[in-house]
């Protein structure tokens, strides 16, 4: 008798602690919705005002046959509404802004309002007809035909104005058939593929793809360009899903050279040189989460010394070896070199690079 008084106890004690717990959980939500003050739809409005008194733009963000919004709760720090404004025409792009539940004080985060341009018009496209890996080669030479009189001040807006895109026509090979040669040459069995896009060039059009292979191959992005007469592979690039971030996203929808020669005019030629080193003598298997964690962008490794469109990364460490890049008139790597180091103290075996060989 005593021992089931106990477990009956025991159980009493259980059931009102779940209880307790529960009654706490309610608490904590309640308090969280009492924290705000402004609703969903206040803190649109409070943003779409701002957005429109801020850029001088009678944006029609309250209207729901022009922009539909997402709005939600951000309570770390001080309690704060983040609202997207996403746009269903071509007309206007999307704007965003984070208001303060108690001040009302409102953060503009992005403004796309000032009409279409050559950097933003893949984005005014994407309200259109999805995101630009499914486009096909029609609305790729769209895009192409409404750039043209456009300007462009960022890299994206140039590579797109530079980029001739065209639909497909009879006498190229269809999308469908250089697909297969794409998934036959890169030696992929199965996967998926997006951003297919038909490029004008000489002496062929060249069609551009991102293949994602879905067996067992090493890689896990292939960029990849076929010549739309012969179905011949005329570029390669495999990347190990974090090395591809390396290189910026539109090296997949126009040709490598097209982006090469406009980095190497507006920027000089230290980024691709960096980037010839890494597929020369990098060991890409190797996962890293961005550019700074490999050391060729890292200066206590090696110290790059450029003279026109040649760069020479010197070593501070007499067991590195030092590298030299030098690059054609379209930014591709005419030649690539490993020298003697240039260091001259020895670097210890833990610090040593993991992912380069010799």
């Amino acid at each position: 008798m005593k021992k089931l008084l106990i477990l009956i106890t025991l159980i009493m004690i259980c059931m009102c602690s779940m209880a307790l717990a529960n009654s706490n959980k309610l608490t904590e939500d309640e308090a969280c919705e009492r924290v705000f003050t402004l609703t969903e739809e206040e803190a649109a409005h409070i943003a779409a005002e701002t957005i429109r008194q801020q850029t001088g733009v009678d944006v029609p963000l309250e209207d729901r046959t022009r922009y539909r919004y997402v709005a939600w709760k951000y309570t770390k720090g001080h309690p704060a509404w983040r609202v997207i404004f996403i746009s269903e025409t071509e007309e206007w792009g999307r704007c965003s802004a984070a208001v303060n539940d108690t001040t009302h004080e409102v953060i503009i985060q992005e403004a796309d309002v000032y009409g279409t341009t050559a950097d933003n018009i893949l984005a005014r496209y994407r309200t259109k007809y999805g995101d630009c890996s499914d486009w096909n080669s029609d609305i790729w030479a769209d895009v192409a035909a409404a750039v043209r009189d456009l300007p462009a001040t960022t890299m994206e807006g140039m590579v797109v104005k530079a980029t001739p895109w065209i639909p497909w026509r009879e006498g190229l090979l269809t999308c469908e058939q250089a697909e297969a040669q794409a998934f036959k040459q890169a030696k992929v069995y199965r996967g998926d593929l997006n951003c297919a896009s038909l490029i004008d060039a000489q002496p062929n059009p060249i069609w551009k793809y991102r293949i994602i292979p879905r067996d067992e191959s090493y890689q896990d992005s292939i960029v990849v360009e076929i010549d739309a007469v012969t179905g011949e592979m005329t570029d390669l690039d495999m990347y190990k899903s974090d090395h591809q971030d390396l290189e910026p996203y539109y090296h997949m929808i126009t040709l490598h050279r097209i982006w090469t020669r406009l980095e190497l005019e507006e920027n000089g030629p230290l980024y691709l040189a960096r980037i010839a080193v890494l597929k020369q003598f990098a060991d890409l298997s190797f996962d890293m989460p961005e550019e700074d964690s490999l050391p060729i962008f890292k200066e206590d490794f090696w110290q790059p010394e450029i003279r026109d469109t040649t760069v020479r990364f010197r070593s501070n460490w007499s067991n590195l070896p030092d590298y030299q890049v030098t690059l054609d008139e379209n930014g591709i790597p005419a030649e690539i070199l490993i020298l003697d180091s240039s260091g001259i103290e020895e670097l210890s075996t833990d610090k040593m690079p993991s992912v380069y060989s010799e």
